[in-house]
């Protein structure tokens, strides 16, 4: 059962120094704590926390200290962490903790609080967003239009309700809804209702921003391959590229998806390899169902960008196994090879 904490108790404790005292908090009240690898809030997030309360201490009456969940994670399909949330009857508050500014900058953090208000829309209540940068002692706000800008605590303090609820609305909630296909809910993809976690977010920026012609992208199932590639089909499209998608098994409603999505969808079957010159860019997902001569036309194509996606494991025939197009793209010094790790979808 997930456990909210008040923001005086947590400074109290803190500011013991005690060590044991700090770590059995963690125990208790961070909800991320991993209690088989014992592994729970670090040294700087703590540090983060604290800073944050003693900015809000002061200025906030008994009733707005309390009620604040810890580290609460989504593992239900998906796979997303919020530094602090606290619900009220009619909003959600969730602030993220940065030590310092992130690598990427702020499109870090704007694209972190998009997906979390993705995430909490699913309890139909206003969505409040923060991050607070806690080296510069800065607080961002995401906007309902979703514009990133700084605010000031005061400011922050202004969407902290008076009343709170005493239990974590989102752990009740199934959220496999959020995960969709391409494939299958072609007109929820074209709408842009749908979440990219910030694995695939990182490596669809790192394909986007590369100078290779050849990419491998390779995960196994359930890691969102296919939502990856797609993602990157708008993308290349909204910079004024042509794009198809070859789908390398059966579709029989390519035609629909194609024009629902708006983008070419075409199963391999119904491909002229050989007259793609009207592309600009090739997305070829199920890769490792292509035989030899398919992949041999697509793979000496110089003109056009070509990402393949691949799984070894999700092979079929003796040949398909034999020819290991997964690992040919890891091993070729002419690709750029990425690798989803992560799980995403219910299989």
């Amino acid at each position: 059962m997930d456990r909210a904490v008040n923001m005086d108790s947590f400074l109290a404790i803190y500011n013991t120094e005690n060590e044991e005292l700090i770590e059995s908090f963690i125990k208790l009240d961070d909800n991320g704590y991993n209690h088989e690898d014992r592994i729970g809030m670090s040294n700087y997030e703590l540090e983060d926390l604290a800073k944050l309360f003693n900015n809000l201490s002061s200025v906030l009456n008994a009733s707005q200290k309390n009620g604040y969940y810890l580290g609460f994670k989504v593992s239900a399909g998906l796979c997303e962490e919020f530094d602090i949330l606290r619900f009220s009857n009619y909003s959600v508050l969730n602030i993220e903790l940065k030590h310092t500014i992130p690598s990427r900058g702020l499109v870090s953090i704007k694209d972190q609080l998009i997906r979390h208000r993705y995430l909490l829309s699913v309890l139909n209540k206003k969505v409040n967003l923060f991050t607070f940068i806690s080296d510069l002692s800065k607080v961002y706000m995401l906007t309902t239009e979703n514009d990133l800008i700084e605010v000031n605590i005061c400011e922050l303090i202004e969407f902290v309700d008076d009343d709170y609820l005493f239990e974590n609305e989102l752990s009740h909630k199934d959220l496999s809804d959020l995960i969709i296909s391409p494939y299958s809910q072609p007109k929820l993809f074209a709408e842009h209702v749908y979440f990219l976690t910030n694995e695939q977010s990182e490596i669809s920026k790192k394909i986007f921003n590369s100078k290779s012609r050849k990419i491998g992208l390779i995960g196994g199932a359930g890691t969102g391959k296919s939502m990856v590639l797609f993602d990157l089909a708008k993308k290349y499209q909204n910079k004024g590229l042509k794009v198809v998608v070859i789908f390398c098994s059966p579709l029989l409603e390519y035609i629909s998806i194609s024009e629902q999505i708006g983008v070419s969808v075409i199963p391999i079957v119904n491909v002229d390899l050989d007259n793609l010159t009207d592309y600009d860019v090739i997305l070829v997902d199920e890769a490792q169902r292509l035989w030899k001569d398919n992949f041999d036309i697509l793979w000496n194509k110089n003109k056009e960008l070509i990402i393949f996606s691949a799984d070894h494991q999700q092979t079929l025939h003796p040949a398909e196994k034999n020819l290991n197009i997964e690992g040919y793209l890891k091993n070729s010094k002419e690709a750029l090879t990425v690798e989803l790790r992560n799980k995403y979808v219910l299989i």
